[in-house]
């Protein structure tokens, strides 16, 4: 394991190195059992790697969202608080300097909301076509896993023995695994 990488980047090294295991492990001709069962490890670390990336994408859109929600409430208060004391008519000349530096901070406020919400919505689209393109990497990893699978059972039935099928059936019935019967 790499030492001050971020959980993303190290869970998309892991992944990175179980692909290069698979496809080193077909170059070389391994066994189709050792290359199956990496690429199965293969699927499953990606699937918990996007689980994981998306329940952090969430975490961060909604975080976002609780600002805004809370920024908007304390604007509301304020402008009801302006309004009540600005009934008041003494007090109207030195509450109007006041109320429009609140106005000038809160339309600063409002600006800062707007674009942070421009941002999610930006961030969001670029999440849900993440989101796309991580079942596709899914389902075509699925595909390959089912495809190596098939062509191992198929090159298995192809194999011949040297004597034929007699010395086959003579072979299950003397050995049961590794232990002479």
């Amino acid at each position: 394991m790499v030492r001050n990488v971020n959980w993303e980047d190290e869970d998309r090294m892991d992944i990175g190195d179980a692909a290069d295991n698979v496809t080193e492990s077909l170059t070389r001709g391994d066994d189709m059992k050792s290359v199956l069962k990496t690429l199965e490890i293969l699927i499953k670390g990606a699937k918990q790697f996007f689980n994981k990336e998306e329940i952090a994408s969430e975490n961060v859109i909604n975080e976002i969202v609780k600002k805004y929600r809370a920024q908007k409430k304390v604007n509301k208060v304020q402008k009801k608080e302006n309004e009540d004391i600005s009934d008041n008519g003494d007090m109207k000349s030195v509450m109007t300097k006041k109320s429009k530096k609140q106005e000038n901070v809160t339309k600063q406020q409002i600006k800062l909301i707007k674009n942070m919400m421009k941002q999610i919505s930006i961030f969001q689209a670029d999440y849900e076509s993440h989101i796309k393109e991580d079942s596709i990497i899914i389902q075509r990893l699925n595909y390959l896993f089912s495809k190596l699978d098939s062509k191992s059972k198929e090159l298995k039935s192809l194999f011949l023995l040297p004597f034929g099928q007699k010395w086959k059936q003579l072979n299950d019935q003397v050995y049961d695994g590794d232990v002479i019967i």
